[in-house]
């Protein structure tokens, strides 16, 4: 399909043109400076015409991690799904997912709860990676507090956040901790060595560049991409069985587009209930324009809808 207009629209604009800075990657000062600057913008961005949810609430948890929960009050205990945040595990916070977790709550009838990780460089793998899987531990063990379900936890996240839910998801088996209802991962990062055909395609000039997305994962895992652990890198993973079931959703016009998609036919091949779609004319990062662009709010109702069949099947039904 053609580049959605709302997103060929974007591209034209100030920020859909600029550029990852070249100096970064080489100039320790620059990418302090990109850092700091990068981060304080998306500190201030605040939403506007916020959707209205019955209750939000900031809760610190044991290790001084701050976890954002959203919810409406029901009378039976709610599907219960611990959210991610993207930026390439070097920027963001809960603020800058709270139009999609407002939206995801209302359409799903959920609990989510979105985590402010800890962030690379200062902070490189595993930190992330513990810190999601002590949120997963105390939301098992608070859920019920919070009008969720604390026997059926969901993990999602968008692109590093995807990430993140992967990285999880697979911690949780090899450990055999209490199995998660689903893995929903939106155009998340999974491949560091960035060879696919979507990368060749769109690594460019497509909002998130190639060049880029390798800076992050330097900033995250360090130099050796080939040698990046599976919990960080979790294409790189041989053994996907007895994973939680998987919502994937890929972008068309998105670099990551291939990783996603090969990694959900990969589940499905390992007998992992795999439901895959994919947004068409879609940009990376695509979500954050829930509530401003009718084509992205129909994707958000559709994947709503897909984690709703997900948590309803008995067993899953399996799609590539």
């Amino acid at each position: 399909m053609p580049l959605d207009p709302a997103a060929a629209a974007f591209l034209a604009t100030p920020a859909g043109q600029q550029r990852f800075p070249a100096e970064v990657e080489t100039d320790a000062s620059a990418a302090r400076e990109y850092l700091s600057s990068t981060r304080a913008g998306l500190a201030a961005v605040t939403a506007t015409g916020k959707e209205p949810v019955d209750q939000v609430t900031d809760v610190r948890l044991s290790a001084g991690r701050r976890l954002r929960v959203y919810r409406n009050i029901a009378a039976a205990p709610a599907p219960t799904v611990l959210y991610f945040h993207g930026g390439g595990w070097v920027v963001g916070s809960p603020e800058m997912s709270d139009p999609l977790c407002r939206r995801l709550v209302n359409l799903t009838g959920a609990v989510v709860a979105s985590l402010d990780y800890r962030l690379a460089p200062e902070h490189p793998y595993p930190a992330a990676l513990d810190d999601c899987a002590d949120a997963l531990t105390w939301l098992r063990g608070n859920a019920q507090l919070l009008g969720g379900d604390a026997g059926a936890v969901t993990v999602a996240g968008t692109s590093a956040g995807g990430n993140l839910a992967a990285g999880l998801a697979l911690l949780v088996r090899d450990r055999g901790l209490p199995p998660l209802a689903a893995q929903v991962l939106l155009y998340p990062v999974l491949d560091a060595r960035m060879d696919t055909p979507s990368y060749a395609a769109y690594g460019t000039d497509y909002y998130l560049q190639a060049r880029q997305m390798r800076w992050y994962w330097h900033q995250y895992v360090g130099a050796d991409l080939a040698g990046a652990p599976g919990y960080a890198a979790p294409a790189g993973v041989a053994d996907l069985r007895g994973l939680a079931p998987a919502l994937i959703v890929s972008a068309e016009f998105d670099p990551l587009r291939d990783e996603a998609e090969t990694y959900a036919g990969r589940l499905a091949a390992a007998a992992v209930p795999t439901r895959m779609i994919r947004a068409d004319g879609q940009l990376h990062s695509f979500l954050s324009f829930v509530g401003q662009v009718p084509a992205v709010d129909a994707a958000v109702a559709d994947i709503a809808g897909a984690m709703r069949q997900l948590w309803a099947a008995s067993p899953p039904e399996t799609t590539g």
